[in-house]
C-alpha cells in the first residue's frame, strides 16, 4: 500500500500543533477533507500529471488546504523526478535495469528530454517488457548521491520544495 499522508504530530513550536502533509493525488481530496474536518495543519504536494491537474483544480476551488504543485517549483515539471538533474535520474535507471538484465541496452538520449522524464523512460523500458520501478530508481540515486558545493545548486527545486513546506507548516491558511 502506497504512504499517501504523514502526520507530522510533535513539534518544538507551541503555534504548530499537528501538521499533515499530503502526497500524491490518488486519495488527496478525501485526505484534504479529512484534515480540514480534524482541524490539522494541511499542506498538498501534486504532480502536474493529469490527474494532479484535476485534484488540484477541486482543491484549489474548496480552500481547504494549502498547495505546492511540482510545477511550481520547475517550469514545466510534470513529476518530482522532474526535478532530479536528468542526467542523474537516466543513470540510476541505467543501473537498475542494467543489473537485472545484462541484455539491457543503456538509454542514452539525455538531449531528447525536456520534462516527464517518468513518461518518456517509462515508454523506453516497456521495449524490454519492464514496467518503470520509481522506488528502485529512487534508492539508487540516492545510494549514489553527492552533493556538495558543486553540485548543491542542481538540487535547488527540492530546497524550495522544502522551503516552502516549512513556510506553509507556520503560517495559517
Amino acid at each position: 500500500m502506497r504512504k499517501t499522508g504523514i502526520l507530522v504530530e510533535k513539534t518544538d513550536n507551541p503555534n504548530l500543533k499537528r501538521v499533515f502533509l499530503i502526497l500524491g493525488a490518488i486519495c488527496e481530496e478525501s485526505l484534504a477533507r479529512f484534515a480540514s474536518a480534524e482541524k490539522l495543519k494541511a499542506i498538498s504536494f501534486l504532480d502536474n500529471d493529469l490527474q494532479g491537474k484535476r485534484v488540484l483544480d477541486r482543491l484549489r476551488k474548496d480552500k481547504l488546504i494549502q498547495i505546492i504543485s511540482v510545477n511550481d517549483l520547475k517550469k514545466d515539471a510534470v513529476t518530482i523526478e522532474d526535478l532530479v538533474p536528468k542526467e542523474m535520474y537516466v543513470k540510476a535507471v541505467n543501473s537498475v535495469y542494467s543489473r537485472l538484465d545484462n541484455r539491457f541496452v543503456v538509454y542514452n538520449k539525455n538531449d531528447n528530454i525536456k520534462t516527464g522524464i517518468v513518461e518518456e523512460i517509462h515508454k523506453y523500458l516497456k521495449t524490454f517488457d519492464y514496467e518503470l520501478d520509481k522506488v528502485a530508481v529512487a534508492r539508487e540515486l540516492i545510494s549514489t548521491l553527492e552533493i556538495n558545493d558543486k553540485t548543491k545548486e542542481l538540487f535547488d527545486p527540492f530546497t524550495e520544495l522544502f522551503t516552502r513546506i516549512n513556510k506553509a507548516a507556520y503560517t495559517s491558511n
